[in-house]
């Protein structure tokens, strides 16, 4: 509508002897389908260039999602670790030594002061498990005691019971029995 009005004062505007009645419609023809020719190429172009700004807002939110859906991910598995390493169940604990009175070997036998992982005993480090609970190679912390290695088993040592290789004889016995608290750090794969 404005286009008309505009075409037709451009008419009036111009001295009328260059146009007959005839060559004024058809220019004015002409003319309104020359500009509605570029308002459509220029629509066309506005509608790629959105196209392409929303394409890339698109992708630019995929992308978001994506790095929210990982960090949700990654939040998830420290939560979930946070949780496991905060679960603390009771254990029964007592000690041994490496001497005939613990293990029923004496110096010089197969296997003296060797645990079922192949290492040597250690205080500070080994502790007997039941294995199909808790598998060699399992760190674990004891209540009151420290960290620990799961390197032993022993044959009275099942279900939940633990036992701690002390080096001392006498310190071994005086640890007696205990119910300690132990959670498990990470967990092992059966072997060292």
């Amino acid at each position: 509508m404005m286009l008309e009005r505009l075409l037709l004062s451009l008419l009036f505007v111009l001295p009328s002897s260059h146009f007959n009645t005839v060559q004024s419609v058809d220019v004015i023809k002409e003319m309104k389908n020359t500009v509605t020719i570029n308002q459509v190429a220029q629509a066309v172009k506005d509608d790629e260039r959105e196209e392409k700004q929303i394409h890339i807002k698109q992708v630019g939110m995929v992308n978001k999602l994506k790095t929210e859906s990982e960090t949700k991910k990654t939040a998830e598995k420290i939560i979930n670790k946070k949780k496991n390493n905060d679960n603390w169940t009771t254990y029964r604990i007592t000690a041994y030594d490496s001497g005939v009175q613990s293990t029923g070997k004496s110096p010089g036998d197969k296997g003296y002061r060797i645990t079922k992982s192949g290492e040597k005993v250690k205080e500070g480090r080994t502790v007997s498990a039941d294995l199909n609970i808790l598998p060699i190679g399992t760190v674990i912390e004891i209540e009151s005691v420290g960290i620990r290695t799961i390197t032993d088993s022993g044959s009275a040592i099942r279900g939940r019971r633990l036992d701690l290789y002390i080096e001392s004889h006498k310190e071994a016995l005086n640890f007696g029995v205990r119910n300690l608290k132990v959670r498990i750090i990470k967990m092992g794969k059966g072997k060292i």
